[in-house]
């Protein structure tokens, strides 16, 4: 006879509200507190937490100082979620029911809405091409007075050199 020695396998952790194991493959959030674990997915946590703190503090030990000051000391500042036992099972995003009358409501809402937008911005537009001609106006006549100041200056020039060549002569 062989003597084979039994090895305990190392149980590995199950999910506090589904009671499955967690496995490699999912992702998992432990407590601070009792270091118990769960599946992010049976959380209903979306964001990326690497701790949480257990719904019910009844079943959650807190008197483990030694676990909650190894999670403080923890330089990881993802925030926090809440582990939900598996008779605390709650939505934690309740789904509103949307019925046709009250999208179709918002949707008129927001037709009225864009539409005094495009009003405002055709105002604006119409504006903006007044400012332009009138900026065109005013430079046509800045030039005009260029134009009329120089003649005027040629002429008082031209005029006081014929002045010169009269008293010459």
């Amino acid at each position: 006879m062989t003597n084979k020695k039994k090895t305990a396998k190392k149980k590995s952790p199950t999910c506090v509200i589904c009671e499955k194991n967690l496995g490699k493959t999912k992702i998992q959030l432990q407590c601070k507190n009792c270091k118990k674990w769960a599946h992010q997915e049976c959380t209903g946590v979306k964001n990326n937490c690497t701790f949480a703190k257990c719904e019910d503090k009844a079943s959650c030990s807190e008197d483990d100082t030694d676990s909650e000051k190894e999670a403080n000391d923890s330089s990881d500042t993802k925030p926090e979620a809440t582990i939900q036992n598996k008779n605390n099972k709650k939505n934690p995003m309740p789904r509103k029911e949307y019925t046709l009358k009250d999208v179709m409501k918002k949707l008129e809402k927001i037709e009225i809405k864009h539409n005094e937008l495009l009003n405002k911005c055709q105002e604006v537009l119409d504006e903006n091409t007044m400012l332009k001609e009138e900026i065109k106006n005013i430079k046509a006549k800045q030039k005009l007075l260029e134009k009329q100041t120089a003649n005027s200056i040629t002429e008082t020039i031209l005029q006081k050199a014929d002045n010169k060549d009269r008293r010459r002569m």
